[in-house]
């Protein structure tokens, strides 16, 4: 009798395992919409956690100015990995008027950090320095306006790369200025992402 309580107990205990908690098992699953919380293109990677959720490419953004100085990936670069997400800013002609090049964003102060990497890229290839400037503006800076307060300064030359991230909380225009040694050329932004 004692062989068929303890069966019996053991079947018991082997059910209570098995069966899904009271609140319905729903701790196991992803929770609704979490399959589709990222951000980003095809074939780029899926961020994880929490902050992948709040990760903006932009390559996805319009800018608010300078959308002319904006370019396509060279095609010699378009089936080379590690280009995705691109931002691609044409260098200026480095005529008397036309020295630098610029972009705005407009993120009123929604994102904190900027990640990317820069990968300047002249055809031909040579020993050039270009110079990328990022300024936190505030909403009353205007076109033409002289920037205020200090940039976040990067210089690379062509052919090198250079992983970038600094704080931009208090941007609610992030611009970008392209200063490069000759024209012809193009500053690209890689994986370029505001969180």
């Amino acid at each position: 009798m004692s062989a068929v309580a303890t069966v019996i107990a053991a079947v018991f205990a082997w059910l209570t395992y098995c069966r899904p908690p009271a609140t319905g098992g729903d701790e196991r699953l992803p929770s609704p919409g979490a399959a589709g919380a990222t951000t980003g293109r095809p074939g780029s990677s899926p961020a994880t956690g929490a902050a992948a959720a709040t990760v903006t490419y932009l390559a996805d953004l319009r800018p608010d100015r300078g959308q002319a100085r904006l370019a396509e990936l060279p095609s010699a670069l378009s089936e080379v990995d590690g280009y995705q997400n691109s931002v691609v800013i044409a260098c200026p002609s480095n005529q008397t008027a036309d020295q630098i090049s610029e972009v705005a964003y407009e993120t009123r102060n929604r994102f904190s950090t900027l990640r990317a990497t820069i990968r300047p890229y002249r055809d031909p290839a040579d020993d050039v320095l270009v110079e990328l400037q990022i300024f936190s503006d505030p909403p009353d800076r205007q076109p033409g306006v002289p920037a205020g307060g200090q940039p976040y300064v990067a210089q690379v030359r062509m052919g090198d790369e250079r992983p970038i991230a600094t704080a931009i909380d208090k941007a609610y225009y992030l611009r970008f200025r392209v200063v490069c040694e000759k024209p012809d050329g193009f500053v690209i932004l890689t994986d370029a992402s505001v969180r």
